[in-house]
């Protein structure tokens, strides 16, 4: 049986995995980035963890100018906020 310490270490290592995986060249190898501290979105975005920062109605403006799917989402949140 893996000990809680053990199966945190995997968990966290998964992540590393997935977010190295997604984020590719754009992530900057820092010994901060898989710490456990969080950052924030400047700090976030200068590490390559964010491509950009916004509140909410930004995100769905910058979701609408995507073809596709991202607009469905884009009207069915407008449906949502009346």
């Amino acid at each position: 049986m893996l000990t809680r310490r053990r199966l945190l270490d995997q968990i966290h290592q998964q992540f590393i995995d997935a977010v190295k995986q997604g984020r590719g060249n754009r992530l900057k190898e820092s010994p901060d980035v898989f710490s456990g501290m969080f950052w924030t979105g400047q700090k976030s975005v200068e590490l390559g963890l964010a491509d950009g920062f916004g509140d909410a109605d930004y995100v769905a403006r910058e979701i609408g100018k995507q073809p596709g799917e991202f607009n469905r989402s884009l009207q069915h949140l407008e449906v949502l906020r009346c």
